[in-house]
């Protein structure tokens, strides 16, 4: 008597649909990885800056630091920074900080006397990781720029001669074009 061997088909084919299944999901998983990580890597974007994106300080500091998101190339970084006035306020002495082990800290020393007003800093970068450049720019304001008091409009209630019942000819400061009628006095 002769021995045969039972094959179970249906038991079989019950497990390639699970196993499809899970060989799916893991090279799904893995493409998911790879993208995320290609992503995560791919420019030294502005993490962090001093001082802030945004921020108002009270007097010009000597110099812009800006830390990046990953290592930078050193000839690849650059930072500029225009003035309130519309010129370069920087030193054009952009520096990689070598006693930062990770190579994402980049500073420019700033001009002293700058005045107050809106800062524009607009830098350049280079990764180190794999040599894609990336760009931004923020701004940053020195003193109370807009504040009431450096506006040279006086509001009604600061004049004394603007309440409703001094009438122009009362007031010191009325002049001939000022009387009511259009009359020269």
């Amino acid at each position: 008597m002769a021995h045969r061997l039972v094959r179970r088909p249906l038991e079989s084919r019950r497990h390639v649909p699970s196993l499809v299944v899970m060989a799916t999901v893991v090279l799904i998983a893995v493409v998911a990885s790879a993208w995320q990580g290609r992503l995560a890597f791919g420019h030294a974007d502005s993490e962090v800056s001093e001082p802030a994106a945004g921020s108002t300080v009270a007097n010009l500091p000597p110099a812009v630091v800006i830390v990046f998101s990953e290592e930078v190339v050193p000839d690849g970084v650059q930072i500029r920074v225009i003035g309130p006035d519309g010129a370069q306020a920087d030193a054009g002495d952009t520096t990689l900080d070598l006693n930062d082990m990770s190579r994402r800290r980049v500073s420019v020393t700033l001009r002293p006397g700058g005045g107050d007003g809106i800062y524009t800093v607009e830098w350049e970068s280079v990764s180190a990781a794999d040599g894609d450049d990336d760009d931004g720019a923020f701004t940053f304001i020195v003193g109370q720029v807009g504040s009431p008091a450096a506006s040279p409009v006086a509001s009604p209630a600061a004049s004394p001669g603007a309440s409703p019942a001094a009438s122009p000819e009362a007031s010191p400061a009325a002049s001939p074009e000022t009387t009511p009628g259009g009359s020269t006095g």
